[in-house]
């Protein structure tokens, strides 16, 4: 998983464990639990990413041994997008529609970046239609295979 650091002394916290859990947070239901985890960070200054696909990220990236995962969000920088309210805000104008496009966006952002894939010849009317994989039960994911 790759996050961008835009905070200088930033500090790591993951949370909202579930053991089991419905069609994501959409559905309501999940059995909350306690879990202990062991992480591994490894700080990539972006001075040193220059020439690879990661140098231009300003988003999360997941990368498993098959695809790479991009995540949606309504209002990716909420907290300078919604003002003072926003802790509150986002959950009244989240929406489906925003965060997919989100993901899309970032996505066909990425395959040109890393495939070389263009506006206007068609390339990403193909991978649209035929290579991504959507995560609508979640609303916010978009996956695309690594390697063709």
């Amino acid at each position: 998983m790759y996050y961008p650091v835009a905070v200088d002394g930033a500090l790591f916290s993951a949370g909202d464990s579930h053991a089991s859990q419905g069609d994501s947070e959409l559905s309501g239901t999940a059995i909350e639990c306690s879990l202990t985890g062991t992480f591994q960070l490894i700080l990539r200054k972006r001075d040193t990413l220059a020439g690879t696909p990661l140098a231009e990220l300003g988003y999360p990236l997941l990368e498993t041994q098959d695809e790479w995962v991009v995540h949606g969000f309504s209002y990716p920088n909420y907290l300078a997008e919604l003002g003072p309210d926003a802790q509150s805000a986002i959950f009244e104008k989240s929406s489906l529609d925003l965060a997919m496009r989100d993901a899309f966006r970032k996505m066909r952002h990425f395959l040109m970046t890393v495939r070389g894939l263009q506006r206007g010849r068609g390339d990403l009317a193909h991978v649209g239609g035929r290579r991504l994989r959507g995560d609508a039960g979640r609303g916010r994911q978009l996956g695309c295979p690594r390697h063709r």
